[in-house]
């Protein structure tokens, strides 16, 4: 994996775990030429405050036990739950809490990337 498509492929392999454990409306912004804080942005939602952590511990779980946790989780038990891994931050929202701060509607200039076309682990590689 090559370090211009890493942020990529990280973001593409968390939407496909999210989708996974039944994540919905999943979609992943490319922000790069629009954020200096990262490069890929994945909108998601869950039913519950039970699944809402799975959908988040889900992808720390599985980066960490590699050796790449999370930089920062912030929300839990909130409606919105945000994970920082450098080149990627998920949010993870109840669907309500979702509609009221409409993200998608702010990062809507920005490319969306079709996350299930791609279908590379970042962690098969040097992460």
């Amino acid at each position: 994996m090559t370090e211009k498509n890493s942020g990529l492929e990280l973001a593409c392999w968390m939407s496909q775990l999210l989708d996974k454990k039944g994540g919905r409306g999943i979609f992943v912004f490319d922000v790069r030429n629009r954020s200096s804080v990262t490069d890929f942005m994945i909108i998601a939602s869950g039913t519950s405050s039970t699944h809402l952590e799975t959908l988040i511990d889900a992808p720390c779980k599985e980066l960490k036990s590699s050796g790449f946790p999370a930089h920062c989780v912030e929300g839990k038990a909130t409606g919105w739950v945000v994970a920082d891994f450098g080149d990627v931050i998920l949010h993870v929202f109840d669907e309500p809490i979702r509609q009221l701060y409409n993200l998608e509607d702010l990062w809507k200039e920005c490319p969306r990337v079709d996350w299930e076309q791609i279908n590379k682990s970042p962690l098969a590689g040097s992460l």
